[in-house]
């Protein structure tokens, strides 16, 4: 095997991971936005969406448990913190293989000698479309803003009308992780925006600061 083909086997086997990457991250957003419509409709209709939750859970597991609106909510909390990290995962994983791909691209042109072979680099991103770009911010921005504002009410309804229970510790627990989990990402895909929060509001860069160094530390 020639130097060439040693480059394009790994180049091919690196597209197929980022593509089955990508289908997986795009199942989990999908997952996620229903999710979080269900936590939404929590904060509206509470009564009614505990019925309807607790009669698509007996469906599917063919059993025929009263769950109360309390273990619901707990079980919801879970599967959103449980599908935020794995689309998290997914998200920064794509990211971060762009620019290999780009590099592994630019090694085979320069030792092939063929003059098109940045399909997935510097190829794709000449003439970006704007709608593209506006692609981009929504589920990039909006949504992780719009979803962690939904998290936000529902744990402060939460409060204002449970008693303290362990229940809702548990979920103020798990509600905390996912705000801790789409601050970072949040940051990590918008690097502009949080070096410009972080040297404008003193508070925003301390607790980056802060956290970081924890974390590490873990």
């Amino acid at each position: 095997m020639n130097e060439v083909d040693l480059y394009y086997d790994h180049y091919k086997e690196t597209c197929a991971l980022s593509k089955q990457t990508q289908n997986r991250r795009n199942r989990f957003f999908c997952w996620l936005c229903i999710l979080e419509a269900m936590s939404f409709l929590f904060l509206l209709k509470p009564d009614e969406t505990t019925e309807i939750f607790r009669t698509g859970i007996n469906t599917y597991f063919e059993t025929n448990i009263a769950l109360g609106n309390t273990v619901l909510q707990t079980f919801l909390w879970i599967i959103i913190a449980y599908v935020t990290v794995r689309y998290c995962q997914d998200s920064l994983y794509v990211r971060r293989l762009y620019p290999y791909i780009d590099r592994l691209e630019k090694e085979i042109k320069n030792v092939s000698k063929v003059a098109v072979f940045e399909r997935e680099g510097e190829e794709y991103q000449k003439e970006y479309p704007i709608v593209l770009n506006l692609i981009t911010l929504f589920y990039k921005m909006f949504c992780p803003i719009l979803f962690l504002g939904i998290n936000i009410v529902h744990i402060i309804q939460e409060w204002q009308r449970s008693t303290f229970t362990i229940a809702l510790v548990c979920d103020t627990v798990i509600f905390g992780e996912i705000f801790l989990i789409t601050w970072f990402y949040f940051f990590e895909t918008h690097f502009r925006i949080a070096n410009w929060c972080k040297s404008h509001i003193p508070l925003i860069g301390g607790i980056d600061k802060g956290l970081r160094k924890i974390l590490r530390n873990v």
